[in-house]
């Protein structure tokens, strides 16, 4: 149960923080920028809410949201950040310390060391990140050549369902190597076409 949250933060956090730093930075000055973080930021806790139904459904509606809005904020990229980069914790310190901070806010879980990430990513994790990192290469310069034709005035109507295809082929491969650098068996194939 907590371990789901464990995993959600680190995993996709590792891709997105230089996206998500920069929209904080922007975010003033973009009231399109303000709003979708705001909507990420509520279907956070909103996915919290559906994924903790079961433990947290018993306590009072008060304590429940008290209890949601610090389990969001423990799995926070922003907490991700912290515990990385000022406090040094490898990936795996991270994931148990994230782990046992949401199993110290939900009622009945306790914290516990034997259940710790494994040690560190396998050969199998590091051959797939390294074949979804060729792939997502591969995926942006097409995505770039198809961009830099539609500058040069190739028709893009004719070209923008290629770059619909580039652009989830790039989703799937940015997926994969999300997977593969938190060791999660892979969702799907990407498409590198």
């Amino acid at each position: 149960m907590p371990t789901r949250c464990a995993r959600r933060g680190p995993g996709s956090t590792r891709t997105s923080a230089p996206l998500r730093r920069a929209a904080a930075l922007q975010e003033p000055f973009s009231p399109a920028l303000a709003k979708a973080r705001r909507y990420a930021r509520q279907a956070s806790y909103e996915q919290l809410d559906r994924v903790l139904t079961a433990e947290l459904g018993p306590i009072d509606p008060r304590t429940r949201r008290g209890r949601l809005a610090a389990i969001d904020a423990v799995v926070s990229g922003e907490t991700w950040d912290l515990l990385r980069s000022t406090h040094g914790l490898t990936p795996e310190e991270a994931r148990l310390a994230v782990a046992n901070a949401v199993r110290a806010l939900v009622p009945g879980a306790q914290p516990e060391a034997s259940q710790a990430v494994p040690s560190g990513p396998t050969d199998e994790d590091r051959t797939r990140e390294e074949a979804a990192q060729r792939v997502l290469a591969g995926v942006e310069q097409k995505i770039g050549r198809l961009v830099a034709a539609i500058e040069a005035g190739s028709p893009a109507d004719l070209l923008a369902p290629r770059l619909r295809a580039l652009r989830a082929a790039k989703l799937s491969a940015e997926r994969d190597l999300a997977d593969a650098r938190c060791g999660r068996p892979p969702t799907g194939g990407s498409a590198g076409d």
